[in-house]
C-alpha cells in the first residue's frame, strides 16, 4: 500500500459516515454508483490496516515466515 492508501482508509475510519462513489460508462453515459460503508467493512478496513502495520514492524525474516 502507498501512504496515500493509508492515509485515506484512516479518514474512512474516522469519518462518521462514509460514502463511496464508483463511476462507470455506459453507453455513453457516465452513471454514478453510491456506496455507504457498513460497520462490518470498517471492521474489515481495521483489520487490514492492522494486518500491515503488524507485518511492517516485524523482520524481513518473520515476516518470510508468516507468509509462507
Amino acid at each position: 500500500m502507498e501512504e496515500f492508501d493509508i492515509k485515506m482508509l484512516k479518514e474512512f475510519l474516522s469519518a462518521d459516515e462514509v460514502i463511496v462513489r464508483f463511476q462507470r460508462e455506459n453507453y455513453g453515459t457516465t452513471e454514478y454508483i453510491d456506496h455507504t460503508v457498513t460497520p462490518e467493512e470498517r471492521q474489515a478496513i481495521t483489520d487490514v490496516l492492522n494486518a500491515y502495520n503488524l507485518m511492517c514492524s516485524v523482520s524481513p525474516e518473520v515476516l518470510h515466515k508468516a507468509l509462507a
